[in-house]
């Protein structure tokens, strides 16, 4: 309201800020920044059960630095800000007009930053005069409420105002409208941009993203090596395990050998003795990889794996926290945390039951794993899964005091090693992580990648990088591994170990040739050529390489059949006809629909292009509803957007006790109706879908197509006798539009 910035957005300062000396010294970028700060505030709301957050508490999940380096970061962020921001003129003489009549002017502000910090921001942007004007600053971060939980009680409270004596400006229409007004105090909402010049700046914000392509000589001639061409003149593509195996994780997996024995070898320069240990499943690839390029094992395979280093870690409530908090909220599942943290299923049960049956279920759940019955079922049970762990590891690595330990996976986030490290702090062990792909998490642990990305939809390859072998769940008393039962089928392993043999073929092919040709490549090419290998594989496949993958399942997170197949076309085609957007669906899915969903998702993705739903098309189809209540009838008029094929989304808000009717017959003679979906909370079991709607003069002529008899014809819809839902999505495709004179 008062100060605002000169980028488009204010996470744009974030990438401006990772130019900066101090943040390129420690490799900080704006995907970090912003993930910290994510991990902050459900680091916060776990441990004091509310998300305001300070700078300090941000910069906390750099781990691997120092205090004195996270404090020097937070000043230079604050630096940045200054150099981002500036006063807003209509804002300033409302002040000096404020002033002028005698009355007290209030800083109220939702930020992270302290009063004195908020106090340097606006020193540095204010006129000295409207600067000395305001007598009070109220931040979230120090009061620990926002202004939606209570911050204004704190702000009446210690200037001994009444509500009715206060007048708040501000431009959230929750934060600085309706939460003042609730408390009877007098509120306006400042609107900063009407609808209309708030999507124009949005999509001049995303066309700015794209300017790096206009740049001919950054961008559109870079040097794009193919080092491996000459190998490839001789391969036969007729078999799709050589298309995938050799000429695809063959480049990669040759990139990844060099790149692991590079740092092998520098770890042994710098007078270390380090213990190489793959990380099976997943890494089986990289050991077989690694031996056929170095002509011996570079390694000792050892059963470690995500679920159980998690599960050993937890020695106090502040490590139950750090797992928790750092789940991204997309993957938040209440099952899969109590079974992470070794709970009894009965125990488990109760607590999600319990969590459910309030009107917060986060935070019910948070409170009740942080009892202190629960939370030693929780730590005894890890204490003793953790002695089992140390028993294998120590009789499989032979670890003394001061090894340093080289973890080899396929990565992302590096949550093995993080926890593992955490296990073994007190043994001081000096865990390396090497990885084939690498995140830019903030607390990413202490390793190195073949190539780093902030996102990377690498499953099939990954799942092409295991072997038949059931996932370790546990270990005995003597520290023996004890393993969860196969879950993937013959045909599927079959299939891997194919791919497998192709790619350890590529990488004894490529040594020859390289020998005789006299050929050396300098690292870099290759670790260009691995990426694009990868990238290739998975956002542009060939038919080949999708029918080969299409009966792929992953083994975790299985639903009650024991399936989870990893894409699906058919249903990635009907799921792209029901929104505007594709970013929900599988890259092989998108594909094989339209190489422009690909295109428009990678865009997106990775140059952070913000568009809406809305932004897709111009295109509607504006449909008339009627809104039935006992006797009484209301007409509106919805709107309906396209997707794919032809196909449109209808979204129908319900009310209780309403009754809707969608007059297709208006409009069309002809449609396809092809799914009406519920959207809202998860309905109770009985709740049958077709009671809720009914068909008057729409016939079905077979399958999904109906023909609308009259004018009149229309769909009815009903809310359900139980369950809360928001409305319904009707997916349909207008056939033949009704004549202006029918």
């Amino acid at each position: 309201t008062l100060l605002w910035r000169k980028t488009a957005v204010p996470r744009d300062v974030f990438h401006s800020m990772q130019h900066r000396p101090l943040f390129k010294q420690h490799k900080i970028t704006a995907y970090q920044r912003i993930q910290a700060a994510a991990r902050a505030y459900r680091l916060q709301f776990l441990t004091k059960g509310h998300r305001e957050i300070s700078l300090s508490d941000i910069y906390k999940s750099f781990t691997n630095l120092s205090e004195t380096e996270r404090e020097a970061l937070v000043e230079e962020e604050l630096l940045a800000e200054m150099d981002a921001c500036y006063a807003f003129p209509p804002v300033l003489e409302l002040i000096r007009q404020a002033k002028a009549q005698g009355l007290k002017v209030i800083i109220v502000s939702d930020i992270y930053l302290t009063e004195a910090q908020l106090r340097r921001l606006l020193t540095h942007c204010l006129p000295d005069d409207v600067m000395q004007a305001i007598d009070e600053v109220f931040c979230s971060c120090v009061h620990e409420r926002s202004k939606s939980t209570g911050l204004f009680e704190n702000v009446l409270a210690k200037l001994n105002l009444k509500a009715d004596e206060v007048l708040h400006l501000g431009d959230h229409p929750i934060a600085d409208y309706e939460s003042p007004k609730k408390m009877q105090i007098k509120a306006l909402h400042f609107l900063q941009f009407d609808n209309k010049t708030s999507d124009f700046l949005r999509i001049q914000h995303a066309a700015a993203a794209l300017n790096p392509l206009s740049q001919p000589n950054e961008i559109m001639h870079l040097i794009r090596h193919s080092p491996f061409r000459g190998i490839f003149s001789a391969a036969d593509m007729s078999k799709p395990e050589t298309l995938i195996g050799y000429m695809s994780f063959g480049p990669i997996m040759y990139a990844f050998a060099k790149f692991i024995s590079q740092k092998i070898e520098e770890l042994k320069q710098d007078g270390k003795n380090p213990k190489v240990f793959f990380l099976l499943r997943d890494a089986h690839l990289l050991a077989k990889s690694c031996e056929a390029f170095a002509g011996k094992p570079l390694g000792k395979p050892i059963r470690i794996r995500k679920f159980v280093a998690v599960a050993a870690s937890f020695r106090t409530r502040e490590d139950v926290d750090f797992y928790i908090a750092g789940i991204f909220p997309e993957h938040y599942n209440f099952h899969v945390i109590c079974e992470q943290l070794l709970l009894p299923k009965e125990i488990a049960n109760e607590i999600i039951q319990l969590a459910y049956a309030s009107p917060n279920p986060e935070k019910t759940f948070t409170d009740t794993i942080h009892r202190d019955d629960i939370l030693q079922v929780i730590l005894n049970n890890s204490k003793a899964y953790r002695e089992r762990l140390k028993r294998y590891m120590h009789k499989e690595m032979q670890l003394e005091k001061g090894d340093t330990v080289v973890l080899i996976d396929v990565g992302y986030i590096g949550v093995t090693q993080k926890h593992l490290a955490r296990i073994l702090e007190e043994e001081q062990i000096n865990l390396q992580g090497l990885y084939v792909i690498g995140s830019h998490e903030p607390d990413r642990p202490p390793s190195q990648s073949l190539f780093t990305t902030t996102a990377c939809d690498h499953g099939l390859f990954e799942q092409s990088c295991t072997f038949k072998e059931g996932a370790v769940i546990d270990y005995d008393e003597q520290g023996n591994p004890i393993f969860d039962k196969i879950k993937l089928s013959d045909e599927q392993y079959q299939k891997v170990n194919a791919i497998q043999e192709e790619c350890v073929r590529f990488i004894r092919d490529v040594k020859q040739f390289f020998d005789t040709a006299k050929l050396a490549l300098p690292y870099s090419i290759l670790q260009e050529a691995a990426f694009a290998a990868l990238r290739r594989h998975v956002y542009f496949p060939v038919k080949e390489e999708i029918e080969y993958y299409q009966s792929f399942q992953h083994d975790k997170d299985m639903g009650p059949d024991l399936s989870k197949t990893m894409f699906n076309i058919h249903r990635g085609l009907m799921s792209s006809r029901m929104q505007p957007t594709a970013s929900h669906l599988h890259p092989y899915e998108t594909r094989v629909a339209h190489l422009e969903m690909t295109l428009s998702n990678l865009v997106q993705k990775n140059l952070n292009i913000e568009l809406m739903p809305q932004d897709m098309s111009f295109t509607q189809e504006n449909i008339k509803i009627m809104i039935v209540r006992g006797d009484a009838q209301a007409e509106m008029m919805l709107v309906a957007s396209p997707t794919r094929d032809g196909y449109y989304t209808l979204f129908i808000p319900l009310t209780s006790k309403l009754q809707i009717q969608v007059l297709f017959g208006l409009q069309y003679q002809w449609l396809q109706i092809e799914s009406l979906n519920i959207v809202g909370n998860q309905m109770q079991q009985g709740n049958d879908l077709q009671k809720m709607f009914s068909l008057h003069g729409m016939v079905n002529r077979g399958g999904s197509l109906y023909e609308c008899s009259s004018m009149q014809s229309h769909l009815a819809l009903s809310p359900p006798e139980k369950g809360q839902i928001q409305g319904y999505q009707i997916i349909f495709r207008p056939i033949t539009k009704r004549s202006i004179n029918a």
